[in-house]
């Protein structure tokens, strides 16, 4: 009996850290995860104003629509985590969980901005991004 239960206490101390993470790196990872959509997002954006670079209004347009989006994704982060204590509210995962969630909406916008970096197919007499 004293085998089994110390064989078990073997396999579960050798099993247990290549499994556990601590919370501080739960949350490294998922707000890096974050920041490298931000940088893919910037990417996005740089590679539109270059292409569209010699269309001053269409310029102008884009950057109120990025304004409008960066609005609206920092309200609809707000109503995600209402809490005016965020750390009180939702405890040490809250970082993950909030960066999680910003990655998310960051990495949506550049789908949504992806056809304004695409070639207008003839044919194509409405596509998104060609006027």
């Amino acid at each position: 009996m004293w085998r089994i239960i110390g064989l078990l206490l073997v396999m579960i101390s050798v099993g247990t850290p290549a499994m556990a993470q601590t919370q501080d790196q739960l949350n490294a990872r998922a707000c890096a995860a974050r920041d490298k959509a931000e940088k893919q997002l910037q990417k996005t954006v740089d590679a539109i104003k270059a292409k569209w670079k010699d269309d001053p209004l269409f310029l102008a347009k884009f950057e109120m629509a990025q304004e409008a989006w960066r609005k609206f994704a920092d309200a609809q982060f707000q109503m995600v985590y209402p809490a005016e204590d965020k750390s009180f509210e939702y405890g040490s995962v809250y970082p993950m969980c909030a960066c999680s969630e910003m990655a998310a909406a960051i990495r949506d916008r550049v789908r949504q901005l992806q056809p304004w970096l695409k070639p207008v197919k003839e044919g194509d007499v409405c596509p998104v991004g060609s006027r």
